[in-house]
């Protein structure tokens, strides 16, 4: 119909053609069309030519949701039921565009009795009908089921092929040559009323199928119709035809030549469509989908390009996977090139233009979902060339998914892990086969098992529903199954101060151990003390008690170790300096000694332990073992500085009689551990105790106390208690070598066994027997001693003797009769300046009457009482 309306006299600026629901391979005048993809009729045609080699219907260019029942004959065929009733916007959006593009024509139209005449049905003419009328039962009401339209289908085609010859080779294009004569194909009536339309001096047949004339009926153009963009309601078929319109009465035109009509194939518009989509109903928004609009008229060229085709990409039907597209085509050569896309109401336009080839090519961003494309061709006379209409669908893969558990790089001590993380759709790995789908909120988990040791990469991809995959989530997970070895050595130990088990002699102890492990923790005594990353500490432990300790080493995968447990018992100071001759002897100040002390009662081993000066003059280890309670002597260069002791370390050393600091270290390999030491010099300004003058040494007052403290020391009283103790001349050493210390008695006093120390001034003492001790230092002349039962001046003389300068032992009792708890007593001592019996006698009268007068003041007095303390 088109072709006969050009051929008898309507321009083609004022003609347009839009079909809906088409089988047509293509839509004359490159006009634009809508057919849904769910549409039967029309995929059973599609079928059909593809089974037979004929020329396909356009692809279909939306998706209409379902509006009818899906067991209607030819579901998604309806007009009123699915194209208006689910796409009348769209279709009155691409009517008005294709309005808004028409030009008011001068062209001569030929009328008969106020009508066109209908074109004459030749061959050609009703083989397409024939073909129609197979293809498209619902129009003519031929079949009413699907079995009876394959079998129609089949007769045609035979049919078809025997009588019609040549002609039956174009098969399915007769179809759409016969549907493209009709501007619109009611799919749910067989005859509408031609619609006339203006719109600026235009007309646009919207509707066309044949009246019960067979003629075809346009109004002349008069005034202006506004077309209204609105929701289109069903519209059914009338029941009684529609009278034509009168054609308005004018001048006679021109009687034309005769011409004789030619079957004139149109040809084929590249107006094609988009592939369906159910999230919009209009794939090309922004754009209406009928014909282009006309080309601008320049004077001197009035004639529009050829409209560009679209050849990148290739399949315009294909779903994109990138919004970024090269879009292109081939266009009259220099050619400015229009290209447009929107999506969801917004319009871009980009000016491009075809090379002296006529190719063009152009880089664009799309949306995701429906993107109208649009492409006009203008000259270099301005004129435009029809519209290029397609849609372009993307659809992007779906993010790669996120893994948040475990993080990346991470160790474990297993070889089956969880992963887990967010995404959307069906989560798969190139580990396994094993896949995880996505709750509700994203979240994903899965487990995989059988990793192996070392470092394993591993991917995760995201599917969504139409099996569309993400790029890679990558990462690495270390697994280590091996618990690493650790060996744990505790310094005191390895220089252990016993042979028999390990006995340290400071509260501190010095850990180390060699392990690949990476993190630590110490045990003592089954608890976890420290936990730390290093490979060495110190632990305080109790003194004179046995500690466990022990040491677990994990790795960075968590696999863990414990070493060998260690018992260590601890005794602070097991050895300490108990006596310092540092002025010698009376034989030779070179004879200088010292000696240690076993505090313990354990047996020490002294290989490991040496004396040290602070200023490093002396230094020397001692050796051999000491016995619990025992003392050790240690003298200089030789064995003779004290003739009545033997000596258990000669070590080579000298100390200065201004002073010196001596410590006593436990050796620990690269470290040491202070036990004891004496005063630093500046404490006491030289030595603390010992007399240079006297030959007394410093001995250790207090054991417990610290060796660094001017209190714990005191010089030897001076008391010979071991009378045998004697240097290389046999002189009285005044120092206890190899023997407990001295008592640091006073100058004078008293005391009988079983006490071991002078009575104190007026105490109580239930002794009556045994043997008796004077001490009398401070006198330096002969002495005489009395014992005396009551008090001075009333009293009894028990017994006397004379002595000695030094200590007297009576080896007999100082027995004294008659005593009651209570009872006083007193020692007198004095020395005999004229060693005369007078002057004995005069201090005896005087302390048992107090009559006489003392003959001088060289005396002492100790009073004490018989007896316990009330």
């Amino acid at each position: 119909m088109y072709d006969y309306l050009i051929r008898n006299g309507v321009p083609k600026e004022s003609l347009a053609v839009y079909n809906i629901a088409t089988p047509a391979r293509y839509v004359a005048g490159g006009g634009g069309y809508l057919t849904s993809a769910n549409d039967e009729l029309i995929t059973r045609v599609r079928e059909l030519a593809a089974a037979t080699g004929a020329k396909e219907p356009l692809p279909s260019n939306i998706l209409i949701t379902e509006r009818e029942k899906k067991d209607k004959e030819y579901y998604g065929h309806s007009l009123s039921e699915v194209y208006l009733a689910g796409a009348s916007g769209r279709i009155v959006s691409d009517i008005n565009s294709a309005l808004t593009n028409l030009k008011d024509g001068k062209g001569s139209v030929v009328v008969e009795g106020g009508c066109f005449n209908a074109p004459s049905e030749t061959l050609s003419y009703n083989t397409k009908k024939g073909f129609f009328n197979v293809v498209d039962p619902l129009a003519h009401r031929a079949y009413s089921s699907a079995g009876k339209t394959a079998t129609a289908v089949a007769t045609a085609i035979q049919y078809t092929v025997k009588g019609v010859g040549s002609v039956a080779q174009n098969g399915f294009s007769y179809v759409t040559d016969f549907l493209s004569s009709k501007t619109t194909y009611a799919s749910d009536q067989s005859h509408t009323n031609i619609v006339s339309q203006n719109q600026g001096g235009a007309a646009v047949l919207a509707v066309v199928n044949d009246t019960p004339s067979g003629n075809v009926i346009i109004t002349e153009p008069t005034e202006q119709v506004a077309v209204e963009t609105q929701q289109l309601a069903p519209v059914s078929a009338p029941e009684t035809p529609v009278s034509p319109q009168p054609i308005q009465e004018q001048a006679p035109a021109p009687e034309p030549a005769p011409t004789t009509p030619t079957e004139v194939a149109p040809t084929p518009s590249s107006g094609g469509g988009a592939s369906p989509t159910q999230e919009s109903n209009d794939l090309t928004p922004g754009f209406g989908g009928g014909g282009g609009g006309g080309a601008s008229v320049v004077e001197g060229d009035t004639f529009a390009p050829e409209k560009p085709t679209i050849t990148t990409p290739e399949d315009l039907a294909a779903v994109l996977d990138s919004t970024d597209v090269t879009i292109g085509g081939e266009a009259e050569a220099e050619a400015a090139i229009e290209f447009r896309h929107g999506s969801g109401g917004s319009t871009t336009t980009i000016d491009t233009s075809a090379n002296s080839s006529g190719k063009w090519s152009l880089s664009v961003t799309l949306t995701e979902g429906a993107n109208g494309i649009e492409v006009v061709a203008i000259d270099g006379s301005g004129n435009r060339s029809n519209a290029t209409r397609t849609a372009l669908e993307v659809r992007l893969a779906p993010d790669a998914p996120a893994v948040t558990t475990p993080a990346n790089a991470s160790t474990f001590a297993t070889s089956t892990i969880t992963f887990g993380g967010t995404g959307t759709g069906t989560i798969s790995t190139d580990f396994s086969s094993t896949t995880s789908s996505t709750d509700v909120d994203g979240n994903w988990q899965m487990s995989l098992s059988e990793f192996s040791e070392g470092t394993t990469t591993l991917s995760f991809y995201n599917t969504d529903d139409e099996g569309r995959t993400s790029e890679a989530t990558t990462l690495s997970v270390y697994v280590d199954t091996t618990a690493p070895a650790v060996t744990l050595t505790v310094l005191e130990c390895l220089n252990s101060l016993s042979t028999d088990f390990c006995l340290a002699g400071d509260t501190t102890l010095n850990l180390a151990w060699n392990s690949s492990g990476s993190t630590y923790s110490v045990i003592k005594d089954g608890v976890v003390v420290e936990n730390l990353s290093g490979s060495a500490t110190t632990l305080l432990v109790t003194d004179e008690a046995s500690t466990t300790i022990a040491v677990v080493a994990y790795d960075g995968a968590g696999n863990a170790a414990t070493s060998t447990e260690q018992e260590v018992y601890v005794y602070q100071k097991p050895v300490a300096i108990s006596e310092v001759a540092w002025m010698g002897t009376e034989a030779s100040a070179e004879d200088e000694w010292m000696e240690v002390y076993n505090r313990t009662p354990l047996t020490i081993d002294l290989s490991s332990l040496s004396i040290v000066s602070a200023d490093g003059d002396v230094e020397f280890a001692l050796s051999g073992t000491l016995g619990g309670g025992e003392y050790q002597l240690i003298e200089r260069d030789d064995d003779t500085a004290v003739s009545s002791q033997p000596a258990g370390t000669i070590a080579s050393f000298s100390l200065d009689d201004s002073g010196e600091e001596l410590r006593l270290v436990h050796g620990l390999g690269t470290a040491t551990t202070t036990l004891d030491q004496t005063p630093e010099v500046a404490t006491c300004s030289g030595w603390c105790a010992g007399l240079l003058s006297e030959m007394r040494s410093m001995e250790r007052a207090d054991f417990d106390a610290d060796g660094s403290l001017e209190s714990s020391w005191w010089s030897n009283d001076g008391y010979d208690y071991a009378y045998y103790n004697r240097d290389a001349s046999s002189n009285v050493i005044y120092g206890t070598p190899r023997t407990p210390n001295n008592r640091n008695w006073p100058g004078y006093g008293y005391f009988c066994e079983p006490y071991a120390d002078p009575y104190e001034e007026n105490g109580y003492y239930d002794t009556n027997s045994g043997r008796c001790y004077y001490l009398y230092r401070d006198l330096d002349k002969p002495l005489q001693t009395m014992l005396f039962h009551g008090t001075v001046g009333s009293s009894t003389r028990v017994t006397g003797d004379s002595v000695s300068k030094g200590i007297k032992r009576f080896k007999t009792n100082n027995a004294v009769s008659g005593l009651v708890n209570g009872d006083d007593l007193f020692v007198l001592l004095f020395s005999t300046e004229t060693s005369g019996i007078d002057e004995i006698n005069t201090f005896e009268t005087y302390f048992e009457t107090g009559s006489s007068t003392l003959p001088h003041d060289n005396y002492k007095v100790i009073q004490w009482k018989y007896g316990t303390a009330p």
